[in-house]
């Protein structure tokens, strides 16, 4: 090997792990493949090559577990760990092809991890003179570093890595590399199940390896250990930490069957390469490795190029043919940037509108400039179509400076939610990429001139702005294709694009707030924790931190030995469903919810919603989501509205905080009843289920009087509670396991009260076949009005994702429905209230429930207005119940 070649070493589970779990499970191809795993494993290591140029790239895979050497040296080793999750494995193939196109070997051995490879291949390396560096998230292979071996560290995302030297790893853990294990030996590793000395910790074996260099010193001077306790536990450990320092010491003699020699970085087909990242539709990453690498995007994949000059908006002619040209175009691009969040906070401090070749830029502190007057009339044309992305948050700055917005026709972040509601994410940037991904020129900068300096000359934040309206300009009809063929065109020009403005209403009006009933709670909570947590403390017998996973475990596993159920890469788990499961076994379980209650709704509500009351407008003004949820409901923040309890005392107090706005005001509460239900016997047509509602019967009642054989007069109060659950637990999925575990049944019990649902309602059995069988099918599931998910899930040859796909084919059709339903309420109201010039207002939607603050002569008008616009939304073969009430507060309507 030659002098001064540097090998570039990955551990490739590690990377794979990290980019799986970094990046969300939405990212996919259009095709629905899901590809996280892939994209940031890819993205890791371009960034890598391109910061290292190595002369040989290796990568290194574990073997499999079952016969790893340690497991059968000490067959506790890793048996915690659960199996490499189904979506992940179904990359790992993926990446290995990338890896072929590469000409990167791939290596792994039968007995062996990756980390013991890679240390194998590292010792040759440096043995020949070499340089190798480690790619890794595991921080076992820091053991390995020495004058000719570096590791790099993935720390956080796919993005940061540390590099180790033998001084890096002395100043972050105090001791040379190569004593690494010893520490391990001593304070163990609970990610692999190494077990270590009871009671020593990571400082305390530093400190110990630190002054003794080494287990064999230690124990060589072990009477000279201070502490009773230590020394006991150091004397009753002694072999299991040796087995514990063998078991993270790595193998630098596996076997590795590569000749490092012939390997050689570069020796590859580019375009091969280049089509691969393209077929994955990787677009941003095509362009990174052409970039480093060359070779030729193909046509199809290259995306749309742009070119635009930035117009100077001191000259008048200027502005004047931009507009001219919006006009003749009949639409422009809006982009802004903004300061805050939120109707209270957010400001503008610059706007960018582009046209299809040109495009000017605004500084807030050009307004009422010429500039300014050309954008105000153009944002304010109803003959000017505006696309924007994120148009809601735009609307709210620009309102604020006193310009309207008219001829709202489109917003990209909307249209690419409504094209892939699972993705969580729009960020234009990534829109772009995914639809057309071309470059984005932007010249003829403004010019400066001494009466009116440019704040936009070599300004890269204007530039970037600027080239960002151009996007939404070019993204317009390119996501309108797409809804077309798709079938969601309608539903975007009719439903949610009208929703935008809506939403931007309900924002700027708020809701008025009684600031002192979320301090009287606070205060009342802040006594209640403090008594739960002198409980809390005598039960476990001395203080200590509640909120510290670590302690807390200590207290429960360690100090009272309760069962553990289930364990985390950290150690023992203490979630919510763990501390459920040993309320039985000790009362400190109980305590230690009912705490964590407390705490989550005085950080949540009762501190919080006095601080968001605006001082402007002396309201709460919260925000109302559009692209959050996979099914199409609106979510809430600032505050998160659908998390506040629903049937608890506490719950009932927060709503009471919401108030009419005063002066004979009320808050008119309407709820849609059962709609999800309704919606079910309509898509189902369940006979059973279509005269109960056309009855108005109490459709829960009957299924407990189905259920639990009793005559219509004798259901209880409990029944139908239990018959509830059934209801809605069982047609979305529920199987008998987890109705047992709601309801408290036996797993027995629960398959009787789910066979007998459906024998009675045989039509919503049929409904729930063919709502998967057409999800297959189609690869999507749809609402009544045209919503699509698409559901990959159901393609996978693991049986637990295909279970999930198949809840989710149910799911999707009712829940969006019942989301749908609720959109066309509030846009037909909202649209009746504008109308009609009244002075009440929409205020809060949550879940099946609006909310409006009524003007005191306009009560009976808002209730009948309400109630006909909400029963008629959208016509079904049952009725849309509404159920109404007049209030001085929301607490109210749910007491």
């Amino acid at each position: 090997m030659a002098e001064k070649r540097k090998v570039l070493l990955l551990d490739g589970h590690s990377l794979a792990y990290r980019a799986f779990f970094a990046l969300p499970p939405t990212l996919s191809t259009t095709g629905g493949q899901l590809t996280n795993a892939v994209y940031g494993f890819t993205s890791m290591l371009l960034k890598v090559l391109s910061e290292e140029s190595p002369d040989a790239v290796v990568v290194a895979f574990d073997g499999p577990r079952s016969e790893l050497r340690r497991t059968v040296e000490y067959p506790e080793y890793k048996a915690h760990r659960p199996t490499m999750p189904d979506e992940l494995r179904e990359q790992m193939g993926m990446i290995e092809q990338l890896l072929q196109k590469m000409a990167i070997p791939a290596v792994r051995e039968t007995g062996y991890e990756a980390d013991d490879l890679l240390g194998a291949m590292a010792r040759r390396i440096a043995d020949s003179g070499g340089e190798a560096v480690i790619v890794t998230g595991d921080k076992d292979t820091l053991q390995l570093v020495a004058p000719r071996v570096r590791v790099l560290m993935t720390t956080k995302g796919i993005s940061e890595t540390v590099s180790y030297d033998r001084e890096a790893v002395l100043e972050r853990y105090g001791v040379p590399p190569d004593r690494m294990p010893d520490i391990v030996g001593l304070k163990g590793d609970p990610s692999d199940n190494i077990p270590g000395v009871a009671g020593i910790g990571e400082k305390g074996a530093v400190s110990l390896i630190k002054e003794y260099g080494s287990l064999e010193g230690l124990y060589e001077h072990l009477e000279d250990i201070g502490g009773a306790k230590r020394k006991q536990s150091l004397t009753d450990c002694r072999d299991m930490a040796f087995l514990s320092r063998d078991l993270a010491t790595i193998d630098t003699e596996a076997p590795v069957n590569i000749a490092m020699d012939a390997v050689r970085f570069g020796e590859w087909d580019r375009q091969q390469v280049i089509d691969y990242l393209c077929a994955l539709e990787f677009k941003t990453l095509a362009a990174r490795f052409l970039e480093s690498f060359g070779g030729e995007v193909p046509e199809a994949a290259a995306g749309l190029a742009v070119a635009y000059t930035m117009v100077d908006t001191a000259d008048a002619a200027a502005m004047e043919s931009l507009a001219r040209d919006a006009l003749s175009q009949g639409r422009i691009g809006v982009a802004s940037t903004l300061d805050g969040v939120g109707f209270c906070d957010v400001e503008l401090r610059r706007l960018a509108l582009a046209t299809s070749d040109r495009v000017m830029v605004l500084d807030r502190d050009e307004a009422g400039s010429t500039g300014f007057s050309t954008a105000a009339e153009l944002l304010a044309s109803e003959a000017v179509g505006k696309s924007f992305h994120d148009a809601k948050c735009a609307m709210l700055a620009i309102g604020k400076l006193g310009m309207e917005v008219h001829g709202l026709d489109f917003d990209t972040a909307v249209a690419a939610y409504l094209e892939n509601p699972s993705l969580g994410t729009y960020h234009l940037w990534d829109v772009w990429e995914r639809n057309l991904g071309g470059a984005v020129e932007i010249e003829g900068v403004a010019q400066v001139t001494e009466e009116q300096p440019s704040l936009l000359d070599s300004d890269d934040a204007s530039s970037e702005l600027a080239a960002e309206a151009a996007r939404v300009f070019h993204l317009t009809p390119a996501l309108r294709d797409k809804l077309s063929s798709l079938g969601m065109e309608t539903l975007f020009d009719e439903l949610e694009m009208p929703l935008v403005s809506t939403l931007a209403q309900m924002e700027t009006a708020g809701v008025a707030l009684d600031a002192a009933v979320p301090r009287a709670l606070g205060a009342e909570a802040g006594v209640e924790l403090a008594s739960l947590e002198r409980e809390i403390f005598d039960l476990a017998g001395h203080e200590f931190k509640i909120g510290s996973t670590r302690q807390l475990s200590s207290v429960l596993f360690d100090e009272l030995k309760l069962p553990t159920i289930k364990k985390t890469k950290t150690g023992y788990s203490t979630d919510s469903s763990v501390l459920e499961a040993l309320r039985e076994e000790h009362p400190i379980a109980g305590k230690i919810i009912e705490y964590r209650e407390y705490s989550k709704l005085k950080s949540t509500y009762f501190d919080v919603l006095p601080e968001l009351i605006c001082p402007d407008t002396g309201r709460l003004h919260c925000s109302f989501n559009q692209t959050t949820t996979a099914t199409g409901r609106i979510s809430s923040s600032n505050p998160n509205l659908q998390n506040i309890p629903v049937r608890t005392e506490v719950g009932r107090r927060i709503r009471e905080a919401f108030v009419a706005g005063g002066g004979g005001w009320r808050l008119l509460v309407a709820d849609y009843s059962q709609i999800e239900l309704r919606v079910l016997a309509h898509m189902s047509a369940d006979s059973l289920l279509l005269e109960a509602f056309a009855a108005d019967q109490d459709v829960h009642a009957e299924t407990a009087e189905k259920i639990f054989g009793v005559p219509h007069g004798e259901v209880t109060p409990e029944m139908r509670r239990m018959a509830k659950v059934v209801n809605f637990g069982v047609v979305y999925g529920m199987g008998s396991y987890g109705l047992s575990s709601r309801l408290g049944i036996s797993i027995e019990e629960a398959t009787r009260y789910i066979d007998t649902y459906f024998a009675t309602y045989a039509g919503v059995s049929e409904y729930r076949d063919l709502c998967i069988r057409e999800a297959a099918e189609r690869g999507y599931a749809e609402t009544l009005l045209g919503r699509r998910r698409f559901i990959p899930e159901l393609k996978s040859p693991h049986r637990q994702t295909r279970e999930l796909g198949e809840r989710l084919a149910i799911n999707t059709p009712l829940q969006g429905t019942a989301a749908d339903i609720i959109k066309k309420a509030m846009i037909e109201i909202a649209g009746a209230m504008s109308g009609g010039g009244v002075r009440s207002r929409m205020t809060l939607q949550i879940h099946d429930e609006l909310i409006f603050e009524v003007a005191p002569d306009e009560e009976e008008l808002m209730t009948r207005l309400v109630e006909e616009r909400m029963s008629g939304a959208v016509p079904l073969a049952v009725p849309l119940k509404v159920d109404l009430g007049s209030y001085d507060n929301w607490g109210q309507a749910k007491g």
